[in-house]
């Protein structure tokens, strides 16, 4: 099972990391990154089924979502132009994709 998912500099997610357990409510008011949460997952989805995940990284534009280019992906906050997220599951199996120069 999937249990940590760390996100940094996309789009409002500058640094988030979510623990994942059997049952995870993600809530929150307006412009929180719920939205942007649920995209990320169909990133790596698309990504994954596309086979670009381990060779290319992330896919921003396919049939799932399209979030334009790297400059349309990075938060307006990002400190440095490199778009991470990291997954880890109970077995510590790990990946890490980054999205650099956007």
């Amino acid at each position: 099972m999937l249990e940590l998912i760390t996100v940094r500099n996309f789009k409002v997610l500058k640094d988030m990391e979510l623990i994942l357990s059997n049952l995870t409510v993600v809530a929150g008011i307006n412009n929180m990154g719920k939205s942007s949460l649920i995209q990320i997952l169909l990133l790596i989805r698309q990504s994954f089924e596309q086979n670009t995940l381990t060779k290319d990284g992330l896919l921003l534009n396919g049939r799932l979502i399209s979030v334009g280019n790297g400059r349309d992906a990075l938060s307006a906050d990002a400190e440095n132009e490199v778009l991470s997220v990291s997954l880890h599951w109970e077995n510590n199996d790990q990946l890490h994709l980054e999205l650099g120069r956007c």
